[in-house]
């Protein structure tokens, strides 16, 4: 560990924990939930409390004792105590829910980024304070602060504090830590939930998940569900470590979506632990993707589904005059050559497996392999196959001595062995089934991606 003007430096592999949490009784009626960003960031309706920037005007804040729970929209001026050494562009406004609850003596505070709900001081239901970690919004690695403590005193309908302790920053691959203090201005809750989530926003793929993140903390008994035409997809809650309040929704991981169809995502209470109630949100699949010959690719001309056929790249096909191909994306070792390859393949009597060549191809001899395979029914289950992983569940890398070609482009590329993928015909398959190839990044979350294999495929068959 180093320390730099003030900072604490740690490699990007430390991990900070961000914890979270409430409770909440039933609120509202069935409804449901809009996509979007933070609970406080839309503007308020005409006639609502005043707009939720930190230099609103409000006036002096009179403590007025609370009777029962009650959340705030509050918006956080994060002040870092060394500047000198801390990135320009930090995202220092926040915005959070918080919650004062006078019976249970207890402070919730919540975005997007994760709940937490915390004991609380309190001798006169007017100022709260307590200890608290709360994670932030807009950053790129699960950014937190870790107070020491934080201090809320509330008005008839607005609430001042501060709070001074410790931020956890990634930078690349280099975690940054150091004092902060924060100025929380904030005003009675009356901002709808919201749901956002990269499946929310465009158009969705049916073979991944939909993992709806909410704005703000809902109440515990919060369901959600996907539905279509009397279909429904049930989605599974995500609650904050303490299991007191539900922080969004997760569709099961061997449940394919139907392709070129509008879901409409119900939410029962539709409500935020204030009761303000959401508004509808949908989302539509990508179309059914084409139907693909099973001659190991060497009917298609230039790309199959998005994938380069090869034929005179340098790189040998597999077995006949061409392969497909599926790069990883990090260091564009491939230029032009997709991560993934999607196609319908018919099923004959008796099918029991898609099975398909594969060969690791890299840039570098030690480049580990990552890769999703997957066969999916629409509207009904899919198969996942990982390759290539060892038992502890790191990837393998290419083996010694690996044959080496080179490319048309000049490149000296590495070869791995070729070996057969099975997959298995998920449950309910008839003349047809989806297949699906993609390539993974290698690389942590908050680090730099480094260089992962590409793949070769061919003789993609159901038999």
């Amino acid at each position: 560990m180093r320390i730099s003007g003030g900072w604490f430096f740690l490699s990007a592999t430390a991990l900070f924990a961000v914890v979270s949490g409430c409770s909440s009784g039933p609120l509202d009626s069935p409804n449901q939930l809009p996509p979007g960003g933070s609970g406080g960031s839309p503007s308020v309706p005409d006639g609502g409390p005043a707009d939720r920037d930190p230099d609103t005007n409000l006036p002096p804040v009179v403590g007025s004792p609370l009777t029962q729970a009650r959340s705030f929209v509050v918006r956080g001026q994060v002040t870092v105590n060394a500047p000198s050494s801390f990135p320009t562009d930090f995202p220092g406004d926040q915005t959070f829910t918080v919650r004062l609850d006078p019976q249970a003596k207890t402070i919730l505070m919540g975005n997007a980024a994760g709940t937490t709900i915390v004991a609380a001081e309190t001798t006169d239901n007017v100022t709260f304070q307590a200890p608290i970690s709360v994670a932030l919004e807009k950053t790129t690695c699960h950014d937190d602060i870790r107070f020491s403590r934080v201090q809320f005193t509330v008005g008839a309908d607005t609430v001042r504090g501060t709070g001074v302790g410790m931020l956890d920053h990634f930078e690349g691959d280099e975690g940054l830590i150091g004092s902060v203090t924060v100025a929380f201005t904030g005003v009675a809750d009356n901002v709808p939930p919201t749901l956002s989530g990269g499946q929310l926003s465009g158009t969705a793929d049916p073979l991944a998940p939909v993992v709806a993140t909410a704005s703000e903390p809902l109440p515990l008994q919060t369901t959600a569900q996907l539905s279509v035409g009397g279909e429904l997809v049930g989605l599974t809650p995500l609650f904050d470590p303490s299991n007191t309040v539900v922080t969004g929704f997760a569709s099961p991981n061997d449940v394919a979506l139907r392709f070129g169809t509008t879901y409409q995502l119900i939410v029962a209470p539709g409500s935020d632990l204030a009761g303000n109630s959401g508004q509808p949100v949908s989302l539509t699949t990508v179309a059914l993707p084409p139907l693909l010959a099973q001659d190991g690719f060497e009917s298609a001309a230039g790309t199959a589904n998005g994938s380069i056929v090869l034929g005179s790249s340098g790189l040998p096909p597999i077995t006949g005059k061409q392969s497909a191909m599926i790069a990883e994306q990090s260091f564009n070792s491939f230029g032009g050559v997709p991560a993934r390859l999607t196609a319908r393949l018919a099923v004959p009597a008796g099918g029991k497996v898609v099975r398909l060549s594969l060969r690791p191809v890299a840039l570098f001899p030690s480049a580990p392999s990552f890769a999703t395979f997957r066969a999916a029914v629409p509207g009904g289950s899919i198969a996942v196959v990982k390759f290539n992983s060892t038992p502890t569940g790191m990837p393998t890398v290419m083996p010694p001595n690996p044959t080496t070609v080179i490319s048309s482009t000049g490149q000296t590329v590495y070869l791995g062995a070729v070996s057969t993928v099975d997959i298995p015909l998920p449950a309910g398959a008839a003349s047809e089934v989806v297949f699906d190839a993609a390539t993974q990044t290698g690389g942590f979350t908050c680090g730099p991606p480094f260089p992962a294999s590409s793949f070769l495929l061919d003789d993609l068959r159901v038999e």
